[in-house]
């Protein structure tokens, strides 16, 4: 059991049975996206009607931005299948501009100061819910469940092409009204997660998601490094924690595999097969150990992080993690 009772979904947790429940918005949605993919694989629906407990705690207070507690799981079971439409409950409120609320920050959850209770939406959560619900609905058997999933799926893609813009999409709006990932943005006029998910989500027409994988290129450095956003945030953006590392670091600028892994699956996905393929080389630890690389990890597991600065590309991190697997 991953999923509390309310819908939200616990952020990292431990074998000592101790986990962080958060305001993160895009948690729970892994739940649908993964039992599809398992679905669609392997041909078992069987997984939509096997059930498991809930979480159960407190739901934090509005003082609360997160609280490490110990989990303990309801003393009922509900189907996957149940489990998936809570979570879609939970995410399905939308903000002013008709995208998805952001709350305590999305995928990048160092953009923790970005959203409230009432303000901030995030175009890419928009796009992964678009693609979780547009998944699911081929194993929805309630036919008047699926109708309305499908009806409210199509006003989130055309939330989601309101924010094209001078060639590519916009990446959220802030609490505070201002636009990040958009030509006038003051920091991150550029975030390459919402250029790979308007093609891996099938959200955006073909021309506008070939403009935008596009223009994701120019996120790609000079000596090969898939820079995350650019430019980095500062402390006067306030942002949340991403403001506080220096430029080019984590989620601030440098390169996150996991993006970058993202970006090279949508040229893959648009047909773009070299481009995608010279990205995914970009993070093949091995290629980048090759002589004159810049690269600064070992070769024999994926790192999380490469980071990018002004006095030096290629110091790398977070390697041999679990999620670093994945990557493989």
């Amino acid at each position: 059991a991953k999923i509390y009772e309310e819908g939200d979904a616990v952020h990292w947790w431990h074998n000592t049975g101790y986990g962080i429940r958060t305001r993160i918005s895009d948690d729970r949605l892994f739940l649908s996206y993964v039992a599809c993919e398992y679905a669609s694989a392997t041909g078992d629906v069987g997984i939509f009607s096997e059930k498991a407990p809930y979480l159960k705690s407190k739901p934090l207070e509005r003082f609360e931005v997160d609280r490490m507690e110990k989990l303990f799981a309801t003393d009922y079971e509900e189907t996957i299948r149940e489990h998936i439409l809570k979570t879609f409950k939970k995410t399905a409120m939308l903000g002013e501009n008709g995208l998805v609320k952001v709350f305590g920050g999305d995928w990048n959850d160092a953009l923790n100061n970005v959203g409230d209770e009432e303000r901030g939406e995030s175009v890419w959560l928009t796009m992964f819910f678009y693609k979780c619900v547009m998944d699911y609905v081929e194993y929805e058997p309630d036919a008047k469940i699926k109708t309305e999933l499908l009806l409210f799926a199509e006003k989130l893609k055309k939330a989601v092409d309101t924010t094209f813009e001078n060639g590519y999409f916009k990446r959220m709006v802030t609490k505070k009204g201002v636009w990040l990932g958009a030509k006038e943005s003051p920091v991150l006029k550029i975030d390459v997660i919402s250029q790979a998910w308007a093609v891996i989500s099938e959200i955006a027409d073909k021309k506008k998601s070939a403009s935008a994988l596009e223009k994701a290129l120019e996120l790609v450095s000079d000596d090969g490094i898939i820079r995350l956003l650019w430019p980095p945030a500062n402390e006067e953006s306030d942002l949340g924690y991403i403001s506080k590392y220096p430029e080019g670091v984590r989620e601030n600028g440098g390169q996150y595999t996991h993006g970058a892994v993202w970006l090279a699956q949508a040229f893959l996905e648009a047909g773009e097969t070299g481009t995608g393929y010279k990205i995914f080389s970009r993070v093949d630890p091995i290629l980048q150990n090759l002589p004159k690389s810049n690269f600064k990890g070992g070769p024999y597991g994926f790192f999380g992080r490469v980071y990018v600065s002004r006095k030096e590309n290629g110091p790398a991190g977070g390697g041999w993690e679990t999620g670093r697997a994945s990557l493989g």
